[in-house]
């Protein structure tokens, strides 16, 4: 949780996602950018023709913005999972704290014992006898409802494919049939 709480930080580049898949779209459709990034990309090896050059940018561009969206959907289920997790807990200790059987009363007693003894000075050998209570319902145990079952383990599963921009793919369509090549 942790690490997922730093994501959230000022200065974490998921912050920055809308900001990044916005620029690499927009390199993506300005030609004249596109066309300097092919070059570079013929010019450091990278591909060895202009053509394949411009789909190896186009490539690595559709990467970056598949890559934020899979990871905003991964975040998503993060966040999902922590909401439930502190609901529990929070649920956990609300049930714990009712009543004088629970746990509140037992500890609120406990502490009054051991006030007692720091007020007779005698709190070097002090020993507090304590029983934990046992459990008990003013009804039949035969009418309580059946438990839990286990959970099932989860299982990894590849994430969804980021819906397509129609538009998006006629423009590159458009884009590479005007390209030289």
């Amino acid at each position: 949780m942790k690490d997922f709480e730093s994501i959230l930080t000022f200065n974490h580049p998921y912050r920055f996602r809308d900001a990044i898949v916005d620029l690499a779209k927009r390199i993506a459709h300005t030609p004249a950018t596109m066309q300097v990034l092919s070059e570079e990309y013929r010019s450091a090896g990278i591909s060895p023709t202009l053509s394949e050059a411009a789909l190896d940018v186009e490539g690595d561009l559709l990467a970056i913005e598949s890559t934020f969206g899979q990871i905003g959907e991964m975040f998503e289920r993060i966040e999902s999972f922590r909401r439930q997790l502190e609901a529990r807990v929070r649920n956990t200790i609300k049930y714990a704290e009712r009543g004088s059987q629970g746990l509140v009363g037992r500890a609120g007693d406990l502490v009054s014992r051991l006030d007692r003894l720091l007020g007779q000075e005698r709190h070097s050998k002090a020993a507090v006898e304590w029983s934990i209570e046992p459990l008990w319902a003013p009804w039949s145990e035969f009418h309580h409802a059946p438990s839990r079952e286990p959970r099932k383990p989860m299982e990894t599963q590849a994430l969804g494919e980021r819906p397509a921009d129609p538009l998006y793919e006629i423009r590159k369509q458009l884009r590479l049939s005007i390209l030289p090549g």
